[in-house]
């Protein structure tokens, strides 16, 4: 069986995220302390907006895939444990695509899939990268230079999938 799986951001969320442009972002907020939480809230002047990992069951193969979505809404920052302060404004936003491919015994997968979300601010970069778990963590990458995934990282991020990638792509999403 060949499954072809199409699992990015929706195109409602890319507009929530476009509101982001240009504005200072004041806090990042997360709901648990740490390099993993299950919600991260993005707090600017007049707007928050809350990313979340929402894994979304595939008709094709009947497995779940992590999927970006994203809230407007002030009421979650009062269940946040960690509060980072930044204080920057956002230069461009970012989104990480991963197109790979692999094979288990008689089945073949091809999935495009949206897996996280990158800030590019005045002198650092954060990434939220949804991680394929039924719990549905983000991780929290934060960078003084410009952050790059490599090989290592796809091969953790689909190691709940498969033990061996035959091909992977990364693309980095410019224009939302």
């Amino acid at each position: 069986m060949k499954y072809k799986i199409i699992n990015t951001i929706h195109n409602q969320h890319r507009d929530m995220l476009k509101q982001l442009m240009g504005k200072k972002l004041k806090t990042i907020n997360g709901e648990e302390p740490g390099e993993f939480s299950f919600a991260i809230t993005l707090e600017t002047s007049d707007l928050y907006l809350t990313l979340k990992n929402e894994p979304s069951l595939e008709d094709d193969d009947d497995d779940e895939y992590p999927q970006i979505v994203l809230e407007i809404d002030q009421t979650n920052i009062d269940n946040n444990i960690s509060k980072r302060t930044v204080e920057k404004e956002i230069k461009n936003i970012v989104i990480v695509r991963n197109k790979v491919a692999w094979k288990s015994s008689s089945d073949e997968w091809e999935v495009v899939s949206d897996i996280g979300i990158k800030l590019i601010l005045e002198e650092e970069e954060f990434l939220f990268l949804m991680i394929d778990s039924l719990a549905g963590f983000i991780k929290v990458i934060h960078s003084k230079g410009k952050i790059r995934l490599t090989e290592c990282d796809i091969v953790e991020y689909w190691e709940f999938k498969t033990e061996v990638i035959e091909s992977f792509e990364l693309e980095e999403i410019t224009s939302i």
